[in-house]
């Protein structure tokens, strides 16, 4: 029996962790997120390896000013 993978879409205001699946729209993929960080300007973010893109640092978290 093989484990099916859940996949989340990509969407900037949400939280991710190491390991998930997300599909981002503009690349048309599915990619594994294999790193978290922060940027100098406290944003935090998530790097995930596309099969096609390749490597993407992608913002997380992010909350737009109303």
């Amino acid at each position: 029996m093989s484990k099916e993978k859940k996949v989340k879409e990509y969407d900037p205001e949400k939280s991710y962790i190491m390991g998930e699946h997300i599909f981002h729209k503009g690349f048309d993929e599915i990619g594994e997120i294999v790193g978290t960080g922060m940027t100098t300007d406290q944003i935090k973010n998530i790097v995930v390896v596309f099969p096609k893109a390749g490597q993407k640092r992608l913002v997380i978290d992010y909350k737009k000013n109303n």
